[in-house]
């Protein structure tokens, strides 16, 4: 009983700590990932891209993420959740750092690559980390604060790059390149202060008996399991949305709407800040069971909802679809952690691997840019839908999203038919 006690103790001490790790962890690459879109234009003109080359610079770190979680999953089995992290945080500082002295295409592709490797070695190991140190009670809760920093990692990235841009004497290279040092001071503080959870406790104060699990097979036990498959086409079809939103939309508003650099992005900051909302909405909610596979299909149908309003409308209807969107997104992401924590038997590894497995299916969407033409030589407005158009041909919903463009346009060609000769 008194080493019970004194083990729940040490649980209670420390998973506040690693919270916070993760919390850091999670805003900064949210910040690191999205600093590109914020500051797009200049990127472009400085190095004399196209939109595609842009799109391979957002395309390449998903790649990455996409191919290397694998590696943040072996980490969990093989060598524990400390070193597992710290691994991927270092990688990641490093990777943005370098982006301070790059002056070509490929350098910038060189560094976005060694952040997704980073990334995606973070991932599989934060989500074992939760697994490991909170209780299932308790993991609702800090699924919705993950989220929660997710999405006020994204809405910050677009303000604070933006700000840094101009205050750095428009250096679009030290303004994104100056995260890397808050980032190896995150690797650095975890190197000090973090632990591998060894302790075994009682099953009311957690779900795992220990973090530092040699398990090898933990992929291959996820794989077989129907579960994984299910959520992986669910996360593969909102993710397409996601990557889209998320990328371009502030390139999207400066040259489509006529909205300067700064506006533009401050207007689509209100996507992931509206979906703070969202997390705390579906995120509590999700507390509830028996709610879990419900919220998951609302949250879908909120996002194709407001999706419409975004690429469709004009003006205030444009702002409501972005307030929209970034409710659902937001809310699938704690109710989607929260539903595979819950599941029975579920440990460190085993998170970790359904981690990668569900993950995968985003990171294949983010990385169906790279097969996408972002360069159809026509107004952007109507680029933009192209893009989508051809992006999402690579899904199989091409046909729609045609459609979905000659709308537009027809929209546009009625609206100048009928306004009359001044």
């Amino acid at each position: 009983m008194d080493a019970t006690t004194k083990t729940t103790e040490t649980l209670s001490s420390w998973r506040w700590m690693v919270l916070a790790i993760i919390v850091a962890v999670q805003f900064q690459i949210m910040l690191i990932t999205f600093a590109p879109a914020a500051v797009a234009s200049p990127i472009i003109s400085d190095l004399q891209l196209t939109r595609t080359e842009f799109g391979l610079i957002m395309s390449a770190l998903n790649l990455a993420i996409m191919v290397c979680q694998v590696l943040g999953s072996v980490l969990v089995d093989r060598a524990g959740l400390k070193l597992g992290l710290l691994s991927g945080v270092a990688l990641l500082g490093i990777g943005a750092v370098l982006l301070l002295r790059v002056h070509s295409l490929e350098f910038v592709l060189f560094s976005r690559v060694l952040q997704g490797i980073g990334i995606g070695i973070c991932y599989p190991v934060m989500g074992a980390l939760i697994v490991a140190w909170f209780t299932k009670r308790e993991q609702p809760y800090i699924n919705t604060i993950f989220a929660a920093v997710t999405f006020l990692g994204i809405g910050s990235s677009m303000l604070v790059t933006v700000g840094l841009f101009g205050w750095l004497n428009r250096s679009w290279r030290q303004a994104i390149g100056t995260y890397g040092f808050s980032i190896l001071a995150t690797a650095l503080i975890w190197l000090v202060i973090g632990r591998n959870r060894k302790e075994t406790v009682s099953t009311e104060e957690t779900s795992v008996a220990g973090a530092t699990i040699k398990n090898p097979n933990s992929l291959p036990k996820a794989l077989t399991m129907p579960v994984v498959w299910t959520l992986g086409l669910a996360t593969f079809a909102i993710s397409w949305v996601y990557n889209m939103d998320l990328s371009f939309i502030p390139l999207f508003l400066e040259s489509g709407h006529g909205i300067s650099l700064p506006d533009a992005s401050r207007l689509a900051s209100l996507l992931p800040f509206s979906g703070i909302a969202g997390v705390i909405f579906f995120g509590v909610l999700a507390t509830r069971a028996t709610w879990r596979k419900h919220l998951l299909s609302t949250s879908c149908a909120v996002v194709l909802l407001g999706s419409i309003a975004l690429f469709f409308g004009e003006g205030t209807i444009t702002k409501a679809g972005l307030l929209v969107v970034g409710f659902g997104l937001s809310g699938w992401l704690p109710v989607l952690n929260t539903y595979i924590m819950a599941l029975p038997s579920m440990t460190p590894s085993l998170m970790a691997a359904f981690v990668v497995l569900v993950n995968m299916a985003i990171y294949m969407v983010s990385a169906g840019f790279l097969r996408g033409r972002l360069d159809c030589g026509t107004a952007w407005p109507c680029s933009l839908k192209s893009n989508w158009s051809r992006f999402s041909s690579s899904c199989g919903y091409q046909q729609l999203a045609e459609w979905m463009c000659k709308l537009q346009e027809s929209k546009h060609a009625f609206a100048a038919v009928e306004t009359p000769p001044s």
